[in-house]
């Protein structure tokens, strides 16, 4: 009977625990399982960040283009059309009492500004040949742009009388690295030809974003 209950006992602590198999087993299925959860998370913080980069940019393109429309129809004096749309030139536009200077296809950075805008009480529209330098230098002029983004194209034109056409394109993300970024088509925007970008596809997307906004704006003083 001793015996008996030796073994019986030996059976049961031996049917007890998990053999390596089985182990095995939960191990690769608990591995699968944490591997989907962090793709998952992965993805949620993908398209978070990737909509906060894109309305961030929506928001400056559209400050931008109602900030240079105020000026044309508020401000008073003459509206000059913007004088480049090529990457790496520099250009101004005067609107009344408010001068633009720009560079396209410039990030902004900590060393270089992109749009400055210089809000003086009188006209301050310089000779197109002597642009001033794209430096911040007193307390009427400030940056429109946001950190880490690029203008891209910037047309103010004359389409009748005292009408005129705006068209902002702005990205988030360097326009130059061709990783992120692509030339989509070639259209007409206020009568001028303007070169569309838009964001690959694929991993680092969520840093990359571009938006442009079209508008007409009427001279009122």
């Amino acid at each position: 009977m001793h015996r008996f209950n030796v073994i019986h006992r030996r059976n049961r602590l031996a049917s007890d625990g998990f053999t390596i198999i089985e182990l095995l087993i939960a191990t690769g299925i608990f591995s699968v399982i944490l591997l989907l959860m962090a793709f998952s998370l992965l993805q949620i913080g993908r398209i978070y960040y990737k909509g906060i980069t894109s309305s961030r940019t929506q928001e400056t393109a559209r400050s931008i283009t109602d900030n240079v429309a105020q000026a044309i129809q508020f401000s008073g004096g003459p509206v000059n059309d913007s004088t480049v749309n090529s990457f790496g030139s520099e250009g101004e536009l005067c609107a009344g009492d408010k001068l633009y200077t720009y560079i396209l296809g410039t990030q902004l950075n900590s060393s270089n500004h992109a749009l400055i805008q210089d809000s003086s009480p009188s006209p301050v529209c310089p000779p197109s040949a002597s642009l001033p330098p794209m430096k911040i230098i007193s307390p009427s002029q400030r940056e429109l742009l946001s950190p880490n983004m690029t203008l891209l194209n910037l047309i103010v034109h004359n389409t009748s009388g005292n009408l005129y056409c705006i068209d902002v394109q702005v990205a988030y993300g360097d326009p130059a690295d061709t990783s992120l970024m692509m030339k989509a088509s070639v259209v007409s925007r206020c009568g001028q030809p303007v070169q569309l970008y838009g964001c690959r596809s694929g991993f680092g997307t969520q840093f990359c974003a571009v938006s442009e906004l079209t508008t007409e704006a009427l001279k009122r003083l």
